[in-house]
């Protein structure tokens, strides 16, 4: 996701560099200082910008992280072309409403395989195939998926 950039006017050009002119906008910024200043930072920008989350429909609302692992075993056959076996968990998220614990814990798991072909001498062909294996928030899905990859374009 890209910044949106605020509206200019070039009052002038001198080689690569521009002067500009920008019309008034908002900005909100922190500065912190000791350990763990990033986090710190984005908690206090993000209480701004969304607010405490003190009042969800007239209650507190709080969600537990949702944590995530994945384990590939990778085979290379020749240059270009491998394939692997693919796993992922997905665990957490569960939520506090006024308090009160919600049965709302979501657990999903996926098992699947990649195979990945050279094409040509810097392209490649991709394509993938998965299956849930457990899943306690949201369906049961099938998934494939197929890609072509190569070099991006020349500028």
């Amino acid at each position: 996701m890209a910044l949106e950039e605020p509206t200019y006017e070039v009052l002038l050009t001198v080689g690569d560099v521009e002067f500009r002119r920008y019309e008034p906008y908002m900005l909100a910024e922190v500065t912190v200082d000791g350990d763990s200043q990033d986090r710190r930072a984005f908690r206090i920008l993000a209480g701004y910008i969304f607010g405490d989350n003190d009042e969800f429909l007239g209650t507190t609302r709080e969600q537990n992280p949702i944590v995530s692992g994945e384990f590939h075993l990778v085979k290379r056959v020749k240059p270009g072309f491998w394939f692997s076996l693919d796993l992922n968990y997905y665990y957490g998220g569960r939520t506090t409403v006024d308090g009160e614990q919600r049965a709302d814990l979501q657990r999903n798991s996926r098992a699947g395989f990649t195979l990945t072909f050279p094409w040509k001498r810097k392209h490649a062909i991709r394509t993938s195939l998965s299956a849930g294996t457990v899943t306690s928030s949201g369906p049961v899905a099938d998934a494939s998926t197929a890609r072509c990859a190569g070099p991006g374009p020349k500028t």
